[in-house]
């Protein structure tokens, strides 16, 4: 009875205790970073100056007047070179993270008369259909330029062979719209737009980004006005695009004053400008963050040893792809995540250097002019070789010759193709023939491939595919590829290690990224706000916590300013996420991406105007207007050197868990007649896209 009970309480008790600590263990809250001391007795004045609405608009013109800075462009070189020089001046210690990101090059772009001769009009390739880049016959793409409307479409009884053209200066037809699927379903070959008072007359939101997350290589284009002077006539198209890596910079620039201070600002941007017409790419309105960035480099530097964080700032080199420069960047610091980034970048770093050593043994071997032509002298050298140096040369044989076997599985299957459909022909003996003389080739270096180094060099019969393909050649210049490609990565590797190293030290890292816009209107009240983590783990609490902390931070602004009559800090406790998005037309905020990886973030940006022409490939006066943002200016200034002199409470948030994508690998662009067995240099890897208000995704 008695005892039974009292045993029975002390088990239960014993158990609870058990089960009270393992939660405390379990869910034990945080240690929060040692709070560092704020220091209000700053002057404002240099700040301010700085970001004065001509300083901001002369920096502006000055990044528009580079040119187009679409990923890779003449333009976007010059932009990421002024950033440096910039960043150089103001006595910041400059970092490079080197990488390279997909992008679109246009090979060829060229619009011929009916004579066959260039028109002079210039022709701006759409983006392509996901993955499909866009791409005409060799010879070019034929057809007669017919203007579509409403009454051609009712009345033309058949689209065979013709060009489409839409004068977008008036409503397009209105069944069919800007839809390019609805006119290749007529049979139109090509799509064409226009406007007879040029691209900047053209209503871009209507018209929309015209590309479909299918893969289909459909031509779509914008033309200058002239096009109009060839309706009814026929023309050729020639144009080529393709997807390419294209070398891009993240160029950090740390402000460090000496004071060993435990966090940092981030100030972030992107420089390269999107548009869905990338060979017209001003991206005037994302240029206006990165003047703001500028200006504010100039506002910061000055300031000294009252800095409680130290300022670094971050210009993004590749966005529109996927934001990859911040992904890429975002995984070289991996603070908030496992801080295990830097031994493994170090492991990765002397891998390279082996791989370098091994290649540059080759490369010396190719002093000795039988090296890769005499069985002999060939086999003593391999066999002199170190066993990583061994391997890696025969699987770099392999691969050349391989190469050579995919290469001549085209022509076969060409000529496959031929004989058959000479069927009960005259032409059918001659087409046999040519095959099989075709197939006897494939044959011959489809065995050969499967040789041995030593072997391929002591059968006669496959001895002389080396004069008949110059292998040696081949071989030679694979091998140089091989070493520039390792040189690249051991610069990379180096860059990479110094931005882990001198970005890891600190305990948190806040992020700010300006995302202004200007508008058309001088002289209004402006509304300013700002977007936090898009995946902030924790629930509304922790996305309440940091977005009370960024709107503080505003609200303070405007009181020490005195300004609260000519600027609006709007603020939804409880879905601010919500009403910033409806704000700002669905265009990429910097700050999601870095709630991703835990860090305290917020694009700070406009709620009173559009973002719609984000992406537009035009420059459009309004977008200068750099008065419309006096006070938004203002406020980030000082939120700006307030944060730096400490204000504000900032840590780390929970790390977020992205989802695993699987599924079926669809793979195109490697051949017809058969699927390669090794590995593809230059492989393109992508989700399945998805459309959205903004386009294809």
């Amino acid at each position: 009875g008695r005892a039974a009970q009292v045993a029975g309480g002390a088990v239960f008790g014993i158990v609870l205790l058990i089960a009270v600590w393992a939660w405390m263990s379990i869910f034990a809250p945080k240690p929060r970073p040692q709070q560092i001391q704020p220091f209000t007795g700053y002057d404002r004045t240099v700040m301010q100056a700085a970001v004065e609405p001509e300083k901001v608009r002369a920096y502006l013109d000055r990044i528009v007047g580079l040119g187009s800075r679409y990923l890779g462009q003449a333009g976007y070189y010059a932009c990421e070179d002024l950033i440096r020089k910039h960043f150089e001046k103001a006595g910041l210690e400059v970092y490079e993270h080197e990488i390279d990101t997909v992008g679109v090059k246009t090979i060829e772009a060229e619009l011929l008369d009916q004579a066959n001769l260039p028109t002079g009009v210039r022709i701006y390739p759409f983006m392509p259909n996901h993955l499909q880049p866009m791409t005409t016959p060799e010879a070019g793409l034929g057809g007669k330029l017919i203007l579509i409307s409403d009454e051609v479409l009712a009345t033309r009884e058949s689209f065979d062979g013709c060009i489409g053209l839409i004068d977008t200066s008036a409503p397009p037809p209105a069944s069919f719209g800007y839809s390019w699927v609805n006119y290749a379903q007529l049979g139109l070959r090509a799509l064409i737009l226009s406007h007879p008072g040029g691209m900047d007359q053209v209503d871009w939101r209507q018209i929309g980004p015209l590309s479909t997350p299918n893969p289909v290589n459909y031509v779509r284009l914008f033309a200058e006005p002239g096009i109009f002077q060839h309706v009814g006539k026929a023309i050729t198209l020639k144009v080529q695009t393709v997807y390419a890596n294209i070398p891009n910079r993240t160029i950090v620039g740390r402000l460090d004053k000496k004071r060993d201070n435990a966090e940092a600002l981030i100030i972030v941007c992107s420089y390269e400008a999107g548009s869905i017409l990338p060979d017209s790419a001003p991206g005037v309105m994302r240029a206006v963050g990165l003047a703001t960035q500028l200006a504010l480099v100039d506002g910061i530097a000055p300031y000294g040893e009252d800095l409680r964080r130290d300022v670094v700032f971050v210009a993004i080199g590749s966005h529109t792809t996927g934001q990859h420069g911040l992904v890429r960047l975002l995984r070289t610091l991996d603070l908030a995540v496992s801080r295990g980034r830097g031994a493994e970048l170090q492991k990765q770093r002397g891998e390279n250097e082996k791989t370098l050593e091994a290649l540059g043994a080759i490369l010396n071997h190719f002093d000795d002019p039988s090296f890769f032509l005499d069985a002999s002298t060939t086999t003593a050298a391999v066999d002199a070789m170190d066993k990583l140096t061994a391997d890696l040369l025969s699987e770099q044989c392999r691969y050349v010759l391989e190469t050579l076997v995919l290469q001549k599985s085209e022509p076969l299957l060409r000529a496959r193709i031929a004989y058959r459909q000479a069927l009960d022909t005259p032409l059918y003996d001659s087409r046999y023939q040519a095959f099989q003389k075709v197939k006897r080739e494939y044959d011959r270096i489809s065995s050969a491939a499967g040789y041995s180094l030593e072997k391929l060099l002591t059968r006669r019969s496959e001895g002389s595919i080396h004069q008949e393909y110059d292998i040696r050649k081949r071989f030679r210049d694979r091998i140089d590829q091989l070493h520039q490609y390792h040189l690249t990565l051991h610069r990379r590797l180096d860059q990479e290690i110094q931005v882990h190293r001198v970005l890891r030290q600190y305990q948190v890292l806040t992020v700010f990224a300006p995302q202004l816009v200007a508008s058309g209107t001088v002289g209004a009240k402006e509304a300013f706000t700002f977007a936090t983590g898009e995946f902030v783990m924790g629930g509304d609490v922790a996305q309440s916590q940091q977005d009370h902390e960024f709107h503080n931070l505003a609200t303070t602004a405007v009181q020490q300013l005195d300004i609260g009559d000519r600027i609006d800090i709007d603020f939804v406790v409880r879905d601010q996420k919500r009403f910033v998005a409806a704000r700002t037309d669905g265009i990429p905020v910097e700050a999601h991406l870095w709630s991703v990886y835990a860090y305290c973030a917020a694009s700070f940006v406009n709620s009173d105007r559009s973002y719609k022409a984000y992406y537009d490939p035009v420059d459009q006066p309004s977008m200068h207007n750099i008065k419309s943002l006096t006070y938004s200016l203002k406020v980030m200034g000082e939120c700006v050197l307030s944060a730096a002199h400490g204000n504000g409470r900032f840590g780390l948030l929970d790390v977020c868990e992205l989802p695993d994508y699987s599924g079926r690998v669809l793979v195109s662009g490697v051949g017809q007649s058969i699927i390669p067995d090794y590995p593809l240099a230059g492989a393109l890897v992508g989700r399945r896209g998805f459309e959205t208000s903004r386009g294809l995704i």
